[in-house]
């Protein structure tokens, strides 16, 4: 049964076997595992770990696991904490299992659209379609390739919008929409299986939202002009 509500997470009869057992108060036992785990989402869990074993460095190891579990629980083969019997199996299992990386999203300039984020073999893609020069031109800057110019970022636009996926923040591919050219961060032809899943993903299904979203931009900056 899954367990959503702090009473659910926390047996206060198996709390009061804790203290028992370790000659303390259940005051100090609940403080204990709000310690370890502050929404008590797995309360009765850490209290039948500490019934067997209750000592600063397993509450230390409690602290870290549950707060792995936590962010790579849609990763596990068991994904239900009540199938670790004990702290031990679990800090093997979670041992194999990379945390996801923190996801940080580029700063957004003028002309800057985000498309969609892409999670992959733990790492967060964002992919952005940009159809100002100056932009294009300003997010280009930390790889190689030639768009870094505004006068060549401004040719390029004129006949594709650009597409820029970013691992976190940091630029790992352009592409043109009309896929014209694709190229990694070292301006080379990019051939990551991964990355051409995330193109082939947004030239299918936000190929008309792109080209939609360019011809607004290029009517604003027209309608700017006349002033």
């Amino acid at each position: 049964m899954k367990l959503n509500t702090i009473n659910e997470a926390y047996d206060k009869n198996l709390a009061e076997k804790v203290a028992k057992k370790h000659d303390t108060t259940t005051t100090h036992i609940r403080n204990l595992v709000t310690e370890i785990d502050p929404e008590l989402t797995h309360g009765i869990w850490i209290l039948k770990q500490l019934h067997d074993n209750l000592r600063l460095t397993t509450i230390r190891r409690l602290h870290k696991a549950i707060t792995k579990f936590k962010k790579v629980q849609d990763q596990l083969p068991l994904k239900d904490i009540n199938q670790y019997k004990t702290l031990d199996t679990l800090e093997q299992t979670l041992e194999n299992i990379q945390e996801p990386e923190p996801t940080i999203h580029p700063i957004q300039d003028p002309g800057m659209h985000h498309i969609k984020d892409y999670q992959t073999e733990n790492i967060t893609y964002h992919a952005y379609a940009i159809y100002n020069p100056q932009t294009l031109a300003k997010h280009s800057k930390d790889a190689a390739w030639c768009v870094k110019d505004p006068t060549t970022a401004a040719r390029y636009l004129d006949q594709n919008p650009q597409i820029i996926i970013y691992k976190n923040n940091n630029p790992t591919t352009l592409f043109a929409l009309d896929l014209s050219e694709i190229k990694n961060s070292g301006n080379i032809d990019e051939t990551r299986p991964q990355i051409l899943d995330i193109i082939n993903d947004i030239t299918t299904n936000y190929r008309k939202e792109i080209l939609k979203t360019a011809e607004n931009h290029k009517t604003t900056i027209q309608h700017l002009s006349v002033f």
